[in-house]
């Protein structure tokens, strides 16, 4: 039972360190999205640089980001854009880090599991953050929902990405002796069905490096989903 308790926590712990790197990721990108827009737009439009960089102060502002940075600021007042991105993601880590750590051990204490089964049938999740914690997390996903993932710029790209991959479906469809060798290997008389489950596993292996690679060697025009 200890030795899958061990393994169980460790495959929390992963879980976590994750969400946490892609919530600080994310976030870190919105920030520096709004004020990279508000600087295109300081030498023809001012009034958009102005909502750029209020929303990026909106976004700074929020509970927990916002205490942090504050935090920061108060303790080295002279400290460059850089080194305050870098040690608000250092902050934020640790804070979260030690959050579900405490209160993953306050739900254990008070569950007292004598077995895995235990766990696994309990009322609420074993592992998570406190409850102060997970509201701060969700308002900064609610933010990036309103204001990142769906902001004209991030779905104009997402478009031109989805316009790749259709691009290259169809041409591979309809010439797949443009496929590698090892991926026209079987498709002579199969099934249309069959042939497009098979063009689309190799479109789904590709990186996007090797996807607008591709599309630029059959295409006249590549985009470049930036």
């Amino acid at each position: 039972f200890a030795e899958r308790m061990v393994e169980w926590q460790e495959h929390e712990r992963r879980r976590m360190a994750g969400e946490i790197h892609d919530g600080i990721s994310q976030r870190i990108v919105s920030l520096f999205f709004h004020l990279s827009a508000a600087a295109d737009a300081i030498p023809g439009d001012p009034e958009v640089a102005a909502e750029q960089v209020a929303r990026a102060q909106d976004l700074a502002g929020a509970a927990l980001p916002g205490r942090i940075i504050a935090d920061i600021r108060a303790a080295y007042p002279t400290l460059d854009a850089a080194r305050l991105i870098h040690e608000f993601v250092r902050r934020l880590i640790g804070l979260l880090i030690e959050d579900v750590a405490t209160e993953t051990g306050r739900r254990l204490a008070a569950l007292a599991p004598r077995s895995a089964d235990d766990v696994r049938l309990a009322n609420s999740p074993v592992a998570g953050f406190s409850r102060a914690i997970g509201e701060a997390d969700a308002a900064i996903k609610d933010f990036l929902n309103a204001r990142m993932y769906r902001h004209a710029r991030v779905t104009r790209v997402m478009n031109e990405a989805a316009g790749v991959v259709r691009d290259l479906f169809a041409h591979y469809d309809a010439h797949p002796e443009d496929l590698p060798s090892e991926w026209r290997e079987g498709l002579v008389g199969v099934q249309a069905s069959a042939r497009a489950r098979h063009i689309a596993d190799f479109i789904a292996g590709m990186t996007d490096r090797y996807a607008l690679a591709e599309h630029g060697r059959l295409f006249d025009s590549t985009p470049e989903l930036r």
